[in-house]
């Protein structure tokens, strides 16, 4: 047992030397370590590695020089959680000269006619973990040279930054959808025939409020947050004739609490259609969530959210970084009745002044 054990030290510290020596022996000669360098040395010491490499050789040819780095994603959650996911790997492959890809019979495949789809998957998929679902992991900034699977969600805007206009071209709706969405968005836009702006209102509330959800600390936005932003869009726009879409998955509540003369509430459509509408507004406000999220950068425009997301002080607020998962160019916003609050006490201190 000692002699083995004795003889795999052996082997690893030769592995190494002799990787280390190649190493430097490719520099002093100015040759920059390939992926087929990386390759062959990983070969040596990985046998399952070996076999996976020999089975990829052997079908694709894919370890000529030429050959790209791939890398991909695992689906996680609902539509906003996909969206995030496409649009960072894009965004990392591009920052990293990798080539990304998803299935061609993914379910965001279903929605948008992506340009970056395969018919079979590479082998030798390594995983790449995120450190938290909602703050920015610099590791993305230098990947390992290998083939690579995005673990998790990868939620955050910065991943994408500078590329904004390539994922705007993947998220184009097809046909059918935005058919469905553009005929709903105008009967609902022309209820208000004169109408110049249309902002849309993504409420969500059922998940948000469940007990599991809220534990973790997911919470749903309250009206006064809805009230007050629409008054800001409505204060900011003041010269030009406003409608409201508003879109939910609680109808009721939104029918029920939301019924200014300036405002529609939709009836809820199928989850890829509602998206396609909220992308046609002006602008947007939002509540909670990344499927609100994605409806508001889709439309572009200026956007609201609602600022006490998550509960402080709960799980999900210890891996959330406002600044990484809001684009700066957001508008944070609150109930406001801090703001009243804060108006009524100035208004009774010019009172007791003039008084005195």
């Amino acid at each position: 047992m000692a002699l083995r054990i004795h003889y795999k030290t052996c082997t690893i510290l030769f592995i190494i030397i002799t990787s280390s020596v190649l190493y430097l022996w490719l520099s002093s000669i100015q040759v920059v370590p390939s992926i087929l360098h990386v390759h062959y040395i990983r070969k040596l010491w990985d046998e399952p590695y070996s076999q996976c490499v020999l089975h990829q050789e052997e079908e694709t040819n894919s370890l000529s020089p030429h050959h790209p780095l791939y890398v991909t994603f695992s689906l996680h959650g609902r539509l906003g959680n996909w969206m995030f996911a496409y649009a960072s790997l894009l965004g990392i492959a591009m920052r990293n000269n990798r080539k990304p890809f998803v299935s061609e019979h993914s379910s965001l495949s279903a929605i948008f006619k992506l340009q970056h789809t395969l018919p079979w998957q590479p082998v030798c998929m390594d995983d790449f973990q995120e450190r938290y679902p909602c703050r920015y992991d610099r590791r993305t900034e230098n990947l390992l040279l290998v083939n690579l699977t995005l673990k998790q969600y990868f939620q955050s805007w910065k991943y994408f930054e500078g590329y904004e206009v390539q994922i705007r071209k993947e998220f184009t709706f097809r046909p059918d959808i935005y058919a469905d969405a553009k005929r709903i968005f105008l009967r609902y836009k022309g209820s208000n025939s004169n109408s110049s702006l249309v902002i849309s209102v993504h409420v969500r509330r059922t998940d948000m409020m469940i007990s599991s959800s809220t534990k973790l600390g997911f919470k749903s936005a309250p009206l006064e947050f809805i009230n007050n932003a629409m008054n800001y869009m409505r204060s900011k726009f003041s010269r030009q004739v406003i409608t409201f879409l508003v879109v939910s998955d609680d109808y009721v509540w939104s029918s029920t609490h939301l019924t200014e003369p300036d405002t529609v509430v939709i009836p809820k459509n199928h989850q890829f259609v509602d998206i396609a509408i909220l992308s046609m507004c002006n602008h947007s406000i939002i509540t909670t969530g990344t499927y609100g999220w994605w409806g508001a950068w889709l439309a572009g425009g200026h956007t609201v959210y609602y600022k006490n997301f998550p509960e402080h002080g709960s799980r999900l607020d210890q891996d959330f970084d406002p600044a990484d998962f809001y684009p700066p160019s957001w508008v944070a916003m609150d109930t406001g009745t801090h703001q009243l609050l804060n108006l009524n006490l100035m208004i009774c201190l010019l009172i007791f002044t003039v008084i005195l």
